[in-house]
């Protein structure tokens, strides 16, 4: 059986360049050339790789469960995701949520709750902070391009183009860029800043503990502020667990 320290290093290893996987964020038109913004992903498999050999095919399971909530004046359906790992003769439980797809609603939805809870394990952390790239486009088909269809926002136009990520491999390896000040511009991105934060020397005083989560608080409030319900309660959760990691109670005083 693996050390906690081993299983740690397992899930939080970066990425092998095969398992990053690309997709368009967004796209549009330049007069009659098609332009796309594309941002990097996992898929459910590589989580499920990940903590297959961290805490072996029995060590570890999952649950999903379903939540209906309010998305302005549409009632939408929520997936909150609990995966479980075994370490030593304890249970720890990382939790991720995500509201249905457009494209293949369920399953969309528990795929990416699943996969949400496993970037709370650290799988594919760094995917964070690769950031997004323009991708060489075009409207012909042309070998090593993938397909795709959009629609221009001021035209209203649809389209279909081809896309490529720019330089020779086509798929570049995560790199970790650097970080220049906290910048949350969406759920994932607001999560793992809170994550990443929660996290004090073992000597760190009572104020210290408390000084970190308000800084947290300060930091996220305005992304908060604009959230979904859904993602709200996304956020509040991942505060819940902050809280706990800083050894402070729901007010953020120290236990």
């Amino acid at each position: 059986m693996a050390s906690e320290q081993e299983i740690r290093a397992i899930l939080s290893r970066q990425l092998d360049q095969s398992d990053v996987e690309w997709r368009v964020q967004s796209c549009g038109l330049n007069g009659d050339r098609p332009w796309a913004i594309v941002i990097p992903y996992k898929t459910a498999r590589i989580d499920r790789q990940r903590l297959n050999e961290a805490f072996g095919i029995g060590g570890w399971q999952s649950e999903i469960n379903t939540v209906q909530f309010m998305d302005g004046d549409k009632q939408r359906t929520g997936f909150i995701c609990r995966i479980g790992g075994k370490i030593g003769d304890e249970w720890i439980w990382k939790t991720g949520c995500a509201a249905q797809t457009d494209i293949e609603s369920f399953k969309g939805g528990e795929s990416d709750a699943f996969k949400r809870a496993g970037f709370a394990w650290g799988i594919g952390e760094e995917l964070y902070e690769m950031g997004e790239e323009f991708a060489d486009c075009s409207t012909d088909r042309k070998p090593g391009y993938t397909r795709a269809s959009g629609r221009d926002k001021k035209t209203k136009q649809y389209f279909t183009f081809y896309w490529k990520l720019k330089g020779a491999s086509g798929t570049p390896a995560p790199q970790k860029k650097p970080q220049r000040g906290p910048k949350i511009s969406d759920l994932e991105g607001c999560v793992t800043y809170i994550r990443r934060h929660a996290q004090v020397r073992p000597d760190s005083t009572d104020q210290d503990r408390i000084r970190c989560y308000q800084e947290i608080r300060s930091t996220i409030g305005p992304f908060y502020q604009e959230a979904s319900e859904v993602d709200k309660a996304d956020i509040m959760a991942t505060m819940a667990e902050a809280r706990e990691a800083l050894r402070l109670n729901e007010d953020g005083e120290a236990l």
